[in-house]
Formats: C-alpha cells, sequence, structure tokens
C-alpha cells in the first residue's frame, strides 16, 4: 500500500509518515504540490493533501493528482472552516476520486489511523477479463447473478425492502463490481434486455422469500428508455403474474428523474404503474439532476436519499439540514424516504433522529443471495438499532 502525503510543514510531512510505515504503508511526501508533476507512474493508495499551501493550494494538489491519472483515496487536511472543507470534498468527488475524510490541524491521530485501517490492497481486474462479458452475456447474461441488499426499518431493526442488484464472477470465481461491467453491456445495446432479465431475476427472488413467509418487497432499477418502451407496463404485468405477487411489493426504481418527468410516454408508464398498485422511488435524491421539483411532477411513493448527503450529513450541518429538509417535505407529500449508504450506528441514529424511516447501507448487509436475504430477514437488525424510547 502506497501513501503519499502533500503539505507544506516538512516536520508535519515526516510525523504523518512515520504515522503511516507504522500502519504498513510505504510512504513519500512533497512540501511542494507543483513536484507531482514528476511523480512516477506508480500506483498511489492514499494521498493526504493539506488545503492551505502557498503557491499552488490543495485544490491544485489534487487537480494535479487528478491529470497525473492517479486515483488514490483523498484525506483532505485543513484548519480553516467547515464549509471550504466540505466543498473541497465536493470538488474531489466531482473529478471521480473517493474522499476517505478530513482532519484538522494537529492531527487526531487515532482519527487518521481509523481512516485508513479499513484499506486493503485490491486485485485489480484486467481489461482481459472484462473482454469475457459480452461473450459470457451474449445469450442470457450466463454468469452474472441477482443479489439483493436489505433495506431496514429504522424503528425496529426489521427487514421491509430489498434491492435487487446484479453481480458477476469472473472464471476465477472474484467479484467484478457493476460499474466494472454495465458500461460493457450498454456499448453492446442490450441494456434493455439486460434490465427485463434483472426485473425478472428480481420477482423470482422476492417470489422465493415470500414462500418463506418473509413480506418484504423487492425494487428494481429502470432507466427512461425502460418506461418509453411501449409494452413496458403489460410486460411487467405478464412478469408479476407469472410470479404470483401482489403488485405492492415491486417497486420501479427511477435512475434518471430528470429525464423521466420530461418525456410524456414515461410520465404515463409511471401513471399507469401506480394506478395498478406498483410503488415507484426516485433513487440517488439530492445529487446531480434530482430537485424538490420531482417530489411534485413525479407519482412517487419514496425517494432514496443519496449516500453522498447521508454520509456527509454526520460532518456538515448544511448536509444535516437539507437531509432533515427533504425528509420533512417528503413527508408532507406522503413520500416515504430510504436513507443510501449508511455504514455506521452513529449514521442509522442520525437518520432516525431527523425522521428518515427505512436504511439502506453496509451497516446492516452487502448484496445477498435471495436464500441468505431470507435467513438475515428472519434474524432482523434490532441489535444494530437504538429504540426511540430507550432516549433518558
Amino acid at each position: 500500500m502506497r501513501a503519499l502525503i502533500v503539505d507544506d510543514d516538512r516536520d508535519f510531512c515526516e510525523e504523518a509518515c512515520d504515522l503511516l510505515g507504522e500502519a504498513g504503508f510505504d510512504c513519500a511526501w512533497l512540501t511542494a504540490p507543483a513536484d507531482i508533476k514528476a511523480l512516477p507512474a506508480t500506483p498511489l493508495d492514499v494521498a493526504l493533501i493539506d488545503l492551505q499551501m502557498p503557491g499552488t493550494d490543495g485544490f491544485g494538489a489534487i487537480e494535479l493528482l487528478w491529470q497525473s491519472g492517479a486515483r488514490p483515496h483523498i484525506i483532505l487536511i485543513s484548519g480553516e472552516a467547515a464549509d471550504i472543507l466540505r466543498t473541497a470534498s465536493d470538488y474531489t468527488r466531482s473529478l471521480g476520486l473517493s474522499v476517505l475524510g478530513t482532519l484538522t490541524k494537529p492531527i487526531n491521530v487515532p482519527q487518521l489511523l481509523a481512516l485508513v485501517s479499513g484499506m486493503r490492497p485490491e486485485a485489480p481486474v484486467q481489461l482481459a477479463d472484462l473482454s469475457a462479458v459480452p461473450a459470457a452475456t451474449g445469450s442470457g447474461f450466463d454468469g452474472i447473478q441477482t443479489y439483493f441488499q436489505p433495506q431496514v426499518s429504522l424503528v425496529d431493526g426489521t427487514v421491509c425492502g430489498a434491492e435487487a442488484l446484479a453481480r458477476w464472477f469472473d472464471a476465477s470465481g472474484r467479484e467484478v463490481g457493476p460499474a466494472r461491467f454495465l458500461p460493457e453491456i450498454s456499448r453492446s445495446g442490450r441494456m434493455a434486455a439486460f434490465t427485463w432479465w434483472m426485473t425478472n431475476g428480481a420477482l423470482e427472488g422476492c417470489r422465493a422469500w415470500q414462500g418463506s413467509g418473509i413480506r418484504a418487497g423487492v425494487s428494481v432499477n429502470w432507466n427512461a428508455e425502460m418506461l418509453m418502451e411501449s409494452e413496458a407496463v403489460s410486460q411487467l404485468e405478464s412478469l408479476r403474474e407469472a410470479a404470483g405477487l401482489d403488485a405492492g411489493l415491486i417497486t420501479i426504481e427511477l435512475l434518471e428523474g430528470s429525464s423521466v418527468s420530461a418525456a410524456p410516454r414515461a410520465l404515463a408508464a409511471l401513471g399507469r404503474l401506480r394506478l395498478l398498485g406498483y410503488r415507484i422511488a426516485l433513487d440517488d435524491f439530492g445529487c446531480a439532476h434530482s430537485n424538490f421539483d420531482q417530489l411534485v411532477r413525479l407519482p412517487l411513493s419514496e425517494i432514496k436519499i443519496d449516500r453522498s448527503l447521508v454520509q456527509g450529513a454526520i460532518r456538515w450541518s448544511a448536509e444535516r439540514s437539507a437531509v432533515a429538509a427533504i425528509c420533512r417535505t417528503a413527508e408532507d407529500l406522503g413520500i416515504a424516504c430510504i436513507a443510501e449508504g449508511i455504514e455506521t450506528v452513529e449514521q442509522a441514529r442520525m437518520m432516525q433522529d431527523i425522521g428518515c424511516g427505512v436504511g439502506q447501507g453496509f451497516l446492516f448487509a452487502r448484496a445477498l443471495p435471495a436464500r441468505e436475504l431470507a435467513d438475515a430477514s428472519r434474524k432482523g437488525f434490532s441489535s444494530l438499532i437504538v429504540p426511540v424510547h430507550a432516549e433518558a
């Protein structure tokens, strides 16, 4: 594991390098951000970057790292106000870089070690592996499996739903994330066929756990193009009837709310689905093009609050206020809220306090096969939920 520290304070660089060295990192440091241009072309796993530096500041250092092709996880360091750290975090993510966290000076050693403790070397997926995707998925999407991530009540820890997610395992049995193989399917012009295949798998999974007494519903991701297919509603109805499921157990999760709201045929399809009893969710609310106007224009049953807001609300008061406003507005409109990306008990409790009723994230479980989802549902997650009546 390789780490880089960029800070104009030489003493700080040496101290931080010693700490990271003890944590198992091969560490280097620079006091001049411009020297990033001369770095050898070797992978970087994490970079600590100070924002306040003379000449090229932290924003410039981040851009130089991005231009170099390096894609390390970033830890931002500053003694500046919280809103500047938040802006720097947003800027870093806008470049496609991951932000592990933020630190203020003097460095809190346990906090720094906690940020890097979960990092593990990850074997890269070779392009030769990805070339197998079109062949492996050319007829029937063999090798790709439908997994399910539970959606958990933040009131009592029961599983009230699950999102269907695609998982592909290559010839060596290694899991390849959907961000790596879905573009291949899209480029091959088979995204619609893949979505129908996933929808069928989602309904089959839901039928399986319904048969074992689990009443949780299932959600499946659709883009705007799916809703504009002339036979979309009737085809979904055929799949639902074949699975023997009530429409109220099925949620269509919209990936592109702005595209849907601008397409008359898609809006009509949503209206028909709601008339038939299906639920409609808007994914990643609070980022990109999602806005409050869509809460009014689309026939929504629920919204999924984007993970960046959920995780940012722990650190930033502005994000916390935004999430609270979203939950209040949704409640006034009769729309349920699901918080995405919950990874800690602290985040779950915060969302509970704000008034969000359901959470989804690694705190509860990663995506699971249908049978394991049923087992997790029987056990529930009450041990991770602090009952409201327990407050002193």
